[in-house]
């Protein structure tokens, strides 16, 4: 009997993803050297016969309590169905957590569940990947501003009625193609990134700076009426003044417009209001397009 529980645990140490397994109450009755690794145990004696949900699993990602009865690694003993999992995450013995996916499956014998066994890897690492791929898929590479993508997928949001009045600034940057000829793509490259922090530090956490191409951009202000847009517009202006990087772009056209009515067309916001912001020395390109 010794020999062959010696040769299963050879087996499962040769695993390399993490298994353990849990009896009824959820404490755990074996593990492999996988799992005391990626948990960062020295030993099983700090795994044998201790509860695995208040070990590994209490909490969420952001730190709130994960309760017993919201525990789908336990659901599988109360179920009986085995589950996958790879949206939580699990906690190591030094208080840190990691991106885990799972799998629990209940064990049976003579018909009834008896416990359940865990297989879990950290993934870490791809989480990070598929949050970089998203995050690369809604920003502009250039400037790290939303991209069109972004603001055509986002746009039901934001055009609700709870949001009015919504205004919107056009913003169009003078003289690029002309810098772009004479003193070079990086130039110009530069101009937009200075341009899109300027924006950005001009609206509040609530707003969407958006490049729509080339040096076109596109300031969404959800509740927020004329008043409050010119203001902003104007300050973006002012900063636009005090820097210049070349006599050819220095400064940026602005129109802006506005809803303050909620017409349905199409399931959609139809404009009410329009008109023009012409914050001092600028040039306007037209007002905003409404939403």
């Amino acid at each position: 009997m010794q020999e062959e529980k010696e040769k299963l645990q050879l087996i499962l140490d040769s695993a390399a993803e993490a298994i353990y397994g849990i009896d009824l109450e959820g404490h755990c009755t074996f593990c492999n050297q996988s799992c005391l690794r990626i948990l960062g145990y020295e030993d099983q004696s700090h795994l044998l016969g201790k509860n695995m949900h208040w070990l590994i699993h209490h909490s969420r990602i952001d730190g709130s309590p994960l309760p017993i009865e919201e525990c789908q690694i336990l659901s599988t003993l109360t179920q009986g169905k085995g589950v996958h999992v790879d949206d939580e995450v699990l906690w190591k013995a030094d208080g840190s957590s990691f991106h885990a996916e799972y799998y629990s499956f209940p064990q049976y014998k003579d018909g009834k569940v008896v416990g359940a066994v865990v297989t879990f890897t950290d993934i870490t690492t791809r989480k990070q990947a598929e949050a970089e791929i998203t995050y690369l898929s809604y920003h502009d590479p250039l400037t790290d501003l939303y991209n069109r993508r972004y603001l055509d997928e986002q746009l039901r949001n934001i055009d609700v009625e709870e949001n009015l009045p919504i205004s919107v600034i056009m913003g169009d940057a003078d003289g690029l193609k002309l810098t772009n000829d004479i003193f070079g793509h990086e130039t110009g490259d530069m101009f937009l990134k200075r341009a899109a922090a300027i924006m950005k530090s001009s609206v509040r956490r609530t707003d969407f700076v958006v490049r729509l191409g080339g040096d076109e951009f596109l300031i969404i202000l959800p509740k927020t009426p004329e008043l409050m847009a010119d203001r902003i517009a104007a300050k973006i202006k002012n900063k636009f003044a005090q820097e210049q990087i070349n006599v050819f772009c220095d400064s940026i056209s602005l129109g802006t417009s506005i809803k303050i009515r909620w017409t349905r067309i199409s399931g959609r916001l139809s404009p009410r209001r329009t008109r023009k912001c012409t914050p001092k020395n600028s040039q306007l390109g037209g007002a905003a397009p409404a939403i």
